[in-house]
């Protein structure tokens, strides 16, 4: 009887293991994990210094500011409530009860030693004109910030959901060598593992909003071919693929739209060619306008892109402008290019024959090689000038950007916050992102004036002489102002794509048909 009871005893307990082991298996595999694709490498992880779009993504997933966007909407974040002087040039926030991922406090001490590094001289950050008007930043209290403007500034509250006014942790503001797993966040995630091979966040326990997020984790594989990206998308390996994370096939578009599964998304972007106008010809403005008239921008969206993107034809996107955007000139000007590189070559006393072959430098795409396939042969067929064609991966793309070892790059420009001025402040002669190195100041002087300005007319009219001064000596070459495109699997809702360049996932719904782990695909 004894031994029965004890068999019995035994049988309860192994069936009470079985079923508690499972549970506890399954709350380790069965999380919502959404699984996408990010064809460049992270070049910055320090949110005050990231200044491409990859990497501003990535700070957006990891960090938090004092405000956010929600549907180009500006919402507190971090803050709790602010109050504006009556001259609207002082703002003071007060922080709600945050926390680290670590565990510690989030302070106003954060916030102003986070900025004062980043303003100090040989800090790297490419964007500190863009928080020009902030004249001074003062702790009042353990939770309470004071910012003092030069001037009042009516997009104020959306700059500062920009990552480059995110605070950074105390470990990363003594270290510039800070390793990407020790990375302390402040965003909804937190990153467990990076290689060659993927990237994976972690829902951060410690966000104040996690309650309200529906994501467990994200996996991001770094797979540089689109085509097999799609393939593995196609086989259910991908929730979502698309812009601004990877590029989809450009030839697989048309199939793709046909079958109901493309998304275009407006975009406040607009993509270029810089000249570097340092290195002789590009010096000469006849050369960079015959450069820029010659490219028939109609012909490369319809027989290379396939897609809904509009002509560049002025350097403000059409996306930013609307009712008041205009074309500054005629696409694919044949006859006014030739007129130009006739002047370009008088006054460089050459004949066309003696014109230097150019090299045209971009970042590793598919996309982009078609792309740059096609100018070349405009090019050569509307100006008769041979160019080589040279391509890199993202960060050594953007590193020659940066040290001006180029002559005509690919490159583009997405609004930091819903204003012209984000997009013309690029151009101003002693800005870090002046990658043309072109130099002009009346139109320094124009958005100087229009800075200060509180109406949106007046602005709005300086900021029309300044895009005429632009087009007028062109150091760039407009090309295309794009949309983002996207694909997504049947059981995926809430991916939201922002018209400023970020995926945001903080509403995604998932239907789990299989067991998932973090880690794993």
């Amino acid at each position: 009887m004894r031994k029965g009871l004890l068999w019995i005893g035994i049988a309860i307990l192994s069936v009470a293991f079985f079923i508690l082991f499972h549970r506890t298996q399954d709350s380790q595999v069965q999380v919502k994990v959404f699984r996408t694709n990010l064809m460049q490498e992270i070049i910055h992880f320090d949110p005050r210094i990231a200044d491409d779009s990859v990497s501003l993504q990535m700070s957006s997933l990891l960090f938090a500011g004092l405000t956010t966007l929600d549907k180009g909407k500006v919402e507190l974040d971090l803050a709790q409530f602010y109050s504006l002087s009556q001259d609207q040039k002082t703002y003071q926030f007060v922080l709600k009860e945050s926390s680290w991922s670590d565990g510690s406090l989030i302070t106003a001490e954060d916030f102003e030693q986070s900025w004062k590094q980043y303003i100090q001289e040989g800090f790297p950050a490419s964007l500190k004109e863009m928080v020009s008007m902030i004249q001074h930043v003062k702790v009042l209290d353990e939770k309470t910030l004071e910012i003092q403007l030069h001037y009042p500034v009516a997009y104020f509250l959306q700059l500062l959901a920009h990552p480059t006014l995110f605070p950074v942790h105390q470990t990363m503001r003594a270290s510039r060598q800070i390793t990407p797993l020790s990375i302390v966040c402040s965003g909804p995630y937190t990153l467990i593992h990076n290689d060659l091979d993927k990237i994976v966040l972690k829902k951060n326990h410690y966000f104040h909003n996690r309650d309200g997020l529906t994501l467990d984790g994200i996996h991001f594989s770094k797979i540089r071919d689109a085509h097999t990206a799609l393939a593995l998308f196609e086989k259910g390996e991908f929730d979502w693929l698309g812009s601004p994370l990877s590029d989809l096939p450009l030839d697989a578009l048309p199939q793709l739209r046909q079958k109901g599964l493309l998304k275009s998304h407006p975009l406040l972007d607009t993509r270029f060619l810089y000249f570097n106008t340092q290195e002789y010809p590009f010096n000469n403005v006849h050369v960079r306008r015959a450069l820029t008239l010659a490219i028939n921008r109609q012909a490369i969206i319809d027989d290379v892109l396939h897609n809904e993107d509009r002509p560049g034809l002025g350097y403000v996107p059409y996306a930013q402008k609307l009712e008041h955007w205009h074309p500054f000139f005629q696409d694919g000007d044949v006859i006014g290019a030739r007129e130009h590189f006739k002047l370009a070559l008088e006054e460089l006393h050459l004949s066309a024959e003696e014109f230097p072959e150019i090299t045209l430098s971009y970042n590793t795409s598919d996309q982009w090689r078609r792309v740059m396939q096609v100018i070349q042969e405009q090019w050569r067929q509307v100006l008769g000038i041979k160019v080589q064609i040279q391509q890199a991966d993202w960060p050594i793309h953007m590193d020659k950007l940066r040290r001006g070892l180029y002559q005509v790059a690919r490159c583009g420009r997405t609004a930091d916050f819903n204003d012209s001025i984000a997009f013309l402040q690029q151009l101003l002669s002693f800005n870090a992102q002046n990658f043309c190195l072109w130099k002009n100041e009346r139109y320094d002087e124009i958005l100087r004036k229009a800075q200060m300005l509180s109406s949106e007319e007046e602005r709005i009219a300086y900021y029309e002489q300044a895009e005429q001064i632009l087009i007028d000596e062109m150091p760039l070459a407009p090309l295309i102002f794009p949309c983002a495109y996207t694909i997504q699997q049947d059981g995926v809702q809430g991916v939201e794509i922002s018209p400023l360049y970020y995926a945001i996932f903080t509403h995604v719904q998932l239907d789990l048909f299989q067991k998932r782990s973090i880690e794993g695909p």
